[in-house]
């Protein structure tokens, strides 16, 4: 309203200049149009109208950055590289998030966050630009994130397309932020576009609202007026606006503005500011580049000077002066850059308008697209402008700024720098002050540059050094420098050069002799000159301190020249020296005897090709072994050892040229030999020679579906094709490709293994294996019987142990214990004596007549008898003789995890095919030969090309057609298959089986193909075209859809049984196919084109079975489910699978008071409580109170930041107004339902004490909640003894107290409560008090004639005179202050009663309380107060609740205190402290006080508060109404209120400074108290 009222007029404003914002005028919430102007790794600075700078920080640079940030708490590089998302000159719109003043300089925070810069825009914005951020990318384009409640974009790629890019492309990323202009508002999706022609162009229409007038929006404007440094203008109706004199989109002179802008004058501006102060202010610019939001571009560069006739001066007054530079620039000479000397004139007189000057360009002002200048002559001939200017390793003259004990800070001309303290001179500096002055000039050499800063050094050493400056890594070895110690460590020193490079000296390197303590020979800062020796792994040097003779330099080159005369794959003999973990370090055996000893290293998994053996090799070397016929795969670096390979296949490879040592030798689409160096999590690392790498994609290392990446292990042998070369060399480790790969397999590798075996196996069982060599029989006892097999001994010895597996025995075989067996010996382990044997008649009869199977090279069907970890051991029939053979065939190529796979791959009885190498029996008995897994012989893993009969095109198929097919590629949705016609096709995950495989047959519907397997039958059940609107009969854009399903292939009709959206109908029972599994949902395809989703709370009531859903469920499983929502439009589809569980609550039907659910923490509300999820759509509410048994201060923290985590809960009831449910989530409560216990839970009866937590406090009435779900009602009156003025504060939501019932109400089982300490236990009356009778209460007031004391459980107020206060006479009102205040919970004696006036006599002097006697009696009852004091004092709250007390400070509320321990004012003296004690006769209660104590000292925040909590003195105490109370009592009291209203007024008198000193004086006077020990008896007491 205010807006539109001054808009009427201009004069309303009372504008005479143009609004020109100040950074002392931000505020928060600025609204501003900002240009970066710097990109930093985590942050951003941005360039603000009228020279003023912010910062953003990554976590505001999108609300989709933020998210991502706060849930994974990333701190290692950043989730958007802003460098990579962003541009230098590109226009942002910002929010001012923070403000803050240091000295002279103002400190901007800024956030680009879309909620926060279109936190004025609606779901109804249109016609104008909007700021959005990327938020995930689609397959036309991309989600766009608007910040705007209801409200989400979508820009196509094509649409994107914005002169950021700076000439060449760059990606879009996620979280990026654009600025773009709405198409079209289709609610609930904006249509936006950021193409840069558009969006310069994109007016404002209108708005709704003055604050939906953002930053960066264009306006069509007409002048209004002109003002003395700008112009009025009034745009979308009556909106007004200012455009000051420096954002003009000309030149123009002060006094010609009102000639230049005519009133009513169209012009095109964009809006830079928005802010509101009492009215809200817009400020807008004419200027070229921001109305057409272009990046903003300078001609000239930082540094740059202009001479006097290359400038003209525009205009001057005090804040500076506006200069007119070469081709249309200008520029700003603020008033501060005029002279070095302060100026004598005005500056309009010393520079009048016109005038011409010298100046020189500070930097560039983006925002206002114009220049800071420099007049001064300092800053003119200044070399170091800019850092760019500044020579890492030039020497400059600093002048000391400031001096630090740690470090010198200095200008180096117009820049700031540091001289650490290591570097402020040779030696040591211990008192830096005393050596340097401020302004003092220094020479110095520049060291690096981190930032903005400089880093120099004064080390006269390093100044005068002439050797060469090292600031890359690109020295040469041999390269002497001088650099300095950063740190001396016991192995060596860490040394600095320049730039950062840093470099290692080793112990032995460190001088010529040997070194014992490097820490007390080198200290940190000391020069040295110093050798490079070799670039280290990582950034830096290996170095030496020692200059190397030529003698020495000499021997190092005999030494290099040695190892090069080594060639790749040359064979070696060595002598172990070590055996490690990594592999086994060794010396090369001499070729001639006065050659140079040569190091070596061999790979634990280089010792075989085969992982059991280099384990077993391992385990047997040892220094002094010799290894024989090692392979020279690499030179060490720096020649200090060579790589060597014992593996046979890489003597092999590299005789025959298959592993390439360089890259010129990789070619595309070759396959090579290499081994797996490392297992990453998206892919394999292969080496081949010479440290040449190359990278192995998931999707191609194999051609089976594979859930895991574990396909191959560390060291392995594999042959891989290159598919692509550069700087990351891409490979396939895919059997199909590299089945034309020269294989080791054909001759030599089942054989390596055999040999390698026997060589290394331990034969500890001494028995003649001669007659147990596979291929023989022998007589057997069966001496047990097990599930899985036989257990045999055999005749003549007990070392052996026969073992033959169920399905190695005749089908109609029944043996028992006992039984004499004739067995076939299949294989035999000689160090575990344990013969594998079969029991088939087939191969017992069989061996009579064992022969050679065929001759070398023969290919024949066998049938698989054992399966090993290695090998096979199979039976084949030699088709000329037909006799029995044995043979042990290697079942895997390299390129297989053979190593785990064997068991999973094969079964006993499988028939495979078999080359056989040799025909003669060799390894003790044993026939080799090698696997093929092919279905047929011949076929040598070929991509067989298949035909269809009258299939030529995509035409001729049809729905219904049945075709063959052959696998292409296998993927983890889809199989793409080949059908003989040039067409896509493929086979989806839920067409290949009918029904879901269960127990032993439960598999991928995958697994069971190869790619290269040919597939009898397969029929089509759609064509779709993927690219929908294309010309049809493109092939590259069909895609036929076959299924393998046996009903579809035997269906008659062409209507198949394949779900689609709209075949699904709510009830229906469907097979799923998991595709994905997360944390909370389970995603799962039922037809090709339907996917669904199966939540977790959904699968199932048992909470573990939710917490493992990772564990249970996996890729490719299927699951029988039932459809419970699905929405075909929307394409939403909701499936259960607890729908089949009778027991399970599938539907929100079932959600009833009394039974116990699963739940997910959907939100936490801090102090009140958490939203549970107990549906995909439905939610219930756990109170506070609700949550746990346990007495803690907080039950709420636990859950706080862990939303989605699983949780067990009781159903209160179900609200049917609102549908929640109410929850509980006690422990008490859930193991009750569970025991199905429905006894009702026992009532609370008068009298009892009982503990809640509290639900609500108002004004009236504290509500709490009781462990039987009931609820308790606390009045006011009844939260304390004393009169309590803030209950809420007091009694916060979730706080647990604990109470004595007072009534309950059988209807609503109301209880009533009283937290009142007076009231525990039978209430007294007057005649229970009796003389000499010691009672207990709390100070009501001190007067100047004594003490007032309210008496517990009976409410009487009793007078002590002040003659009995203490036993030392006590002088006025002011030695009773210094003893007691109200609220001091005091023990006194019974003098005198009166009867007739209900007046009572109390004593509290300390003679009375005798050391040893008890202050607890029968009306006391301390014991009792005791037990529910304990109750209400938990660690983390702070007093009992019962004695809960009003203070006026927030914090307290967080101490652990009882009311006995408020804090002493600064007039309460030492005695007054054991007062204290005196009441306390609880053991239990002087260990909380010292436990508060510990936590007080421990926490800065504790004392802080502990200040806060003393202000409780001055707390006006309410009254004390009793019936039984005498006249007297109620004038005293009277006398006391003006007495507080007195001392109130004083209070609010004292100045803040004073009181923050009388807290720290109270709180020191209290300490030392109460580590004083007293010699009062009741201390002890």
């Amino acid at each position: 309203e205010k807006a539109e009222q001054a808009s009427s007029a201009s004069d309303a404003f009372g504008f005479k200049k143009a609004k020109i914002l100040k950074s002392k005028n931000i505020i928060v919430g600025t609204q501003l149009l900002g240009v970066i102007k710097e990109i930093n790794e985590l942050y951003m600075i941005i360039s603000l109208p009228y020279n003023m700078v912010g910062r953003v920080q990554i976590t505001e640079a999108s609300d989709v950055v933020h998210a991502k940030l706060l849930k994974v708490k990333n701190k290692g590089k950043a989730f958007l590289p802003l460098e990579e998302a962003y541009s230098i000159g590109q226009f942002v719109r910002t929010v001012v998030t923070n403000v803050t003043t240091v000295g002279k300089a103002t400190k901007i925070e800024l956030s680009m966050r879309e909620s926060l810069v279109n936190a004025h825009l609606n779901e109804n914005v249109t016609n104008t630009t909007i700021q959005g951020a990327i938020k995930s990318e689609e397959d036309h384009g991309y989600v766009v994130s608007v910040g705007i409640e209801g409200l989400s974009g979508f820009v196509k790629r094509e649409d994107i397309k914005s002169p950021i890019h700076n000439g060449y492309k760059k990606p879009i990323l996620l979280g990026q932020v654009f600025q773009f202009s709405i198409k079209a508002n289709n609610k609930p999706v904006l249509s936006l576009c950021a193409n840069f022609d558009q969006q310069s162009k994109a007016e404002t229409k209108s708005v709704s609202d003055i604050r939906q007038i953002q930053p960066g929006m264009l306006v069509n404007a007409r002048v209004d007026s002109a003002l003395d440094n700008g112009i009025i203008v009034r745009f979308l109706q009556n909106i007004t606006g200012t455009v000051d004199f420096y954002h003009f989109n000309k030149l123009v002179k002060k006094e010609d503005i009102v000639n230049t802008f005519k009133k009513k004058q169209h012009v095109l501006c964009r809006v830079i500011f928005s802010i509101e102060e009492e009215i809200i202010r817009i400020g807008l610019s004419l200027l070229p580049q921001t109305v057409q939001f272009a990046p903003v571009e300078f001609k000239s560069t930082v540094g740059q000077i202009f001479q006097e006739q290359d400038t003209k001066v525009l205009s001057a007054d005090g804040s500076g002066i506006l200069v007119q530079l070469p081709n249309s620039q200008t520029g700003f000479v603020h008033a501060s850059k005029i002279s070095d000397t302060p100026l004598e004139k005005s500056i309009e007189s010393l520079h009048p308008v016109g005038s011409k000057v010298s100046c020189r360009i500070l930097s560039l002002n983006y925002a206002d697209q114009i220049y800071n200048l420099t007049m001064k002559t300092s800053d003119m001939i200044a070399q170091h402008l800019t850092l760019a200017d500044v020579k890492i390793g030039s020497i400059v003259t600093a002048t000391i700024d400031k001096v630090n004990p740690k470090f010198l800070a200095v200008k180096v001309d117009m820049l700031a720098g540091v001289c650490p303290k290591i570097h402020m001179a040779e030696s040591k500096v211990t008192d830096p002050e005393s050596w340097f002055k401020i302004g003092q000039k220094i020479r110095c050499r520049v060291l690096a540059i981190t930032g903005k800063t400089i880093v120099v050094s004064h080390k006269k050493s390093l100044i005068q050094s002439e050797h060469p400056i090292i600031t890359d890594h690109e020295a040469k070895e041999g390269t002497v420098t001088h650099s300095y110690i950063i740190r001396a460590e016991p192995n060596g020193c860490v040394v600095g050069f320049y730039n950062g490079i840093t470099g290692f000296v080793p112990q032995d390197e460190l001088a010529a002799h040997h070194v014992a303590n490097v820490q007390k020979t080198f200290r940190s800062g000391q020069v040295m000159l110093t050798r490079i020796i070799r670039k280290q792994r990582k950034d830096g040097y290996y170095a030496s301190f020692v200059m190397r003779t030529e003698s020495i330099i000499q021997e190092e080159a005999n030494l290099r020249a040695a190892y090069e005369s080594y060639s790749l794959g040359e064979k070696v003999n060595a002598t172990v020296v070590a055996v490690k973990n990594e592999g086994v370090e060794v010396t090369i055996q001499k070729r001639k005897a006065d050659d140079p000893e040569l190091k070596g290293f061999v790979l634990i998994g280089h010792l075989s090709d085969y992982p059991l053996h280099c384990q077993l090799l391992k385990a047997k070397l040892h220094p002094g072994d010799e290894l024989k016929n090692l392979t020279v795969m690499r030179m060490g670096k720096s020649y200090q050892g060579l790589l060597l390979s014992k593996k046979p296949s890489i003597a092999y490879a590299l005789k025959r040229g298959l592993i390439p040592s360089s890259q010129s030798e990789l070619e595309v689409g070759k396959s090579y030999f290499g081994f797996v160096s490392k297992l990453l999590p998206f892919g394999v690392l292969v080496k081949f020679a010479n440290g040449l790498k190359a990278l192995s994609y998931k999707t191609a290392q194999t051609d089976k579906f594979s859930k895991s990446n574990n396909n191959f292990y560390v060291d392995q042998g594999v042959f891989a094709q290159v598919l692509e070369t550069g700087a990351n060399n891409l490979v396939s480790l895919r059997p199909s490709v590299n089945y034309a790969s020269p294989s080791y397999n054909d001759e030599k590798r089942i054989s390596s293994f055999f040999e390698e075996h026997d060589n290394l196996l331990e034969r500890k069982v001494k028995v003649d294996w001669s007659n147990y060599a596979p291929g023989t029989v022998v007589e057997g006892t069966i001496v047990m019987v097990e599930e899985v097999g036989y257990i045999l001994s055999f005749e003549g010895t007990d070392k052996l142990t026969g073992f033959a597996n169920i399905k190695q025995a005749d089908p109609d075989f029944e043996g028992a214990e006992g039984d004499v067996v004739k067995c076939f010996i299949l294989d035999n382990d000689k160090g575990k004596g344990i013969v594998d044997v079969s029991l088939c008649s087939r191969l017992v009869e069989g061996a009579e007549t064992t022969s050679a199977p065929a001759p070398t090279g023969s290919f024949l069907e066998a049938t698989v008898e054992l399966v090993q970890t290695h090998y096979l051991i199979v039976s084949v029939v030699n088709p000329a003789t037909k006799k029995l053979a044995l043979v042990s065939v290697s079942p895997f190529g390299y390129n297989d995890f053979y190593y785990k796979k064997s068991h999973s791959e094969f079964n006993i009885g499988d028939r495979v095919f078999a080359s056989i190498f040799y025909g003669e029996k060799d390894l003790g008995g044993r026939y080799l030969g090698t696997l093929q897994r092919e279905t047929e012989a011949g076929t040598k893993h070929k991509i067989i090309k298949v035909k269809n009969a009258n299939v030529s095109s995509v035409s001729d198929i049809t729905v219904g057609l049945v075709l063959k097919a052959v696998v292409t590629d296998i993927k983890a949705l889809v199989m793409d298959v080949d059908i003989g016609c040039k067409v896509k096709a493929q086979i989806h995950l839920t067409e290949v089986f009918d029904d879901i495989p269960t127990g032993k047959n439960k598999k991928h519907p995958f697994s069971q193909f190869t790619v290269g397997q040919e597939i009898p039958s397969c029929r089509v059940i759609a064509i779709s075209d993927r690219k929908a609107g294309s010309a049809a009969g493109r092939k590259k854009n069909i895609v036929v859809q076959v299924s393998v399903r046996p009903s579809i292939l035997q269906s008659r009709t062409t209507k198949f049984k394949v779900h689609t959206w709209e075949s699904l109908q709510k009830g229906q029972v469907v097979n799923a196919w998991i595709q994905e599994v997360t944390a909370t949902t389970i995603w799962a395809y039922v037809g090709p084109k339907v996917r669904g989703q199966l939540f977790a709370l959904d699968v199932s009531d048992n909470l573990n079975v939710l917490k493992s859903l990772r564990e249970r469920y996996h890729k490719g499983d299927g699951l029988k489910c039932m459809v419970t929502e699905v929405d075909a439009k929307k394409h939403a589809l909701s499936l259960s699978l607890k729908a089949f569980d009778k027991k399970a609550c599938s539907s929100p039907s079932g959600i009833v008071a009394g039974r116990v659910l699963p739940g997910i923490v959907a939100r936490v509300h801090l102090n009140h409580g958490m939203n549970i999820q107990l549906f995909q759509h439905v939610f219930g509410r756990v109170h506070i109170a609700d949550i746990t048994d346990r007495s803690v201060k907080d039950p709420i923290a636990d859950f706080i930041n862990k939303e989605g985590t699983f949780v067990e809960v009781y159903v209160i009831n179900v609200d049917k107004e609102t549908g929640f449910a109410n929850l509980s989530m006690r422990e008490s409560v859930l193991e009750k339902a569970k025991k199905q216990d429905k006894t009702p839970a026992p009532v609370p009866t008068p009298g009892s004490i009982v503990s809640g937590f509290v639900r609500n406090t108002d004004a009236k009435t504290c509500w709490i909640s009781l462990p039987n779900l009931s609820v308790g009602r606390i009045f006011v009156r009844n939260l304390a003894d004393t009169y309590i003025k803030n209950p809420a504060k007091k009694f916060p939501v979730g706080k647990r107290v604990t109470g004595t019932v007072l009534s309950v109400d059988p209807e609503t089982n109301l209880v009533d409560v009283t937290l009142k300490r007076s009231e525990r236990g039978t209430k007294l009356s007057f005649d229970d008090i009796k003389p000499d009778v010691k009672v207990t209460g709390v100070v009501k007031s001190v007067k100047d004639f004594g003490i007032f004391v309210t008496l517990n459980r009976c409410g009487f107020v009793g007078l002590c005179h002040i003659s009995e206060a203490d036993d030392l006479p006590v002088k006025g009102k002011a030695g009773l202050d210094a003893l007691y205040e109200p609220g001091d919970r005091v023990t006194a004696k019974v003098l005198r009663v009166n009867a007739a006036k209900k007046q009572i006599s109390l004593s509290l002097k300390p003679s009375h309380f005798a050391e040893g006697d008890a202050l607890v009696n029968a009306i006391s009852d301390e014991s009792e107060e005791e037990e529910v004091r304990e109750e209400n004092s938990d660690s983390d709250e702070e007093e009992d609740s019962s004695l809960s007390m009003e203070e006026d400070s927030d914090d307290e509320e967080d101490l652990d205190m009882d009311s006995d321990e408020e804090e002493e004012t600064p007039k309460k003296k030492k005695k007054k402290s054991l007062k204290i004690q005196v009441v306390e006769d609880s053991d239990e209660d002087s260990e909380d006080e010292e436990e508060d104590d510990e936590e007080e000292e421990d926490s800065e925040e504790g004392m802080a508060l502990i200040k806060d909590s003393s202000k409780s003195s001055k707390i006006n105490w309410g009254e004390v109404s009793d019936e039984g109370e005498d006249s007297d009592v109620e004038s005293m009291e009277e006398d006391e209120r003006d007495d507080k209203k007195t001392k109130k007024s004083k209070a609010q008198e004292k100045t803040k400074g004073e009181e923050e000193e009388d807290l720290n004086q109270s709180w020191i006077t209290k300490i030392q108290a109460e580590q004083t020990e007293s010699l009062d008896p009741r201390y002890y007491t």
